[in-house]
């Protein structure tokens, strides 16, 4: 019964724990500026609108994508996109 009762403290203190510790990027994550707008072209795949779920953070700012395939692409090579996307609002 002991050893039970010790279980449960300990996985209380693991879920508390785990929340808060959770709970920190999310935060951080919420206070970068974010280059995002409904209608926005992706900058990895011109033509494809971008979604909220689909980021990557580079440099303190917030990058939204199209899909989860140009995440993986864009943290590969985020320079070639941002370059990309800075053209593509100058023109």
């Amino acid at each position: 019964m002991k050893s039970l009762r010790r279980f449960s403290r300990f996985l209380s203190a693991a879920v508390i724990a785990g929340a808060f510790f959770a709970a920190a990027p999310l935060q951080a994550a919420a206070s970068k500026p974010a280059l995002f707008h409904k209608g926005m072209d992706c900058p990895v795949m011109p033509g494809e609108k971008v979604k909220e779920k689909f980021y990557a953070d580079y440099k303190g700012q917030r990058i939204y994508l199209c899909c989860r395939s140009c995440v993986r692409s864009f943290k590969r090579n985020p320079e070639k996109y941002l370059a990309r996307m800075a053209a593509a609002q100058h023109s």
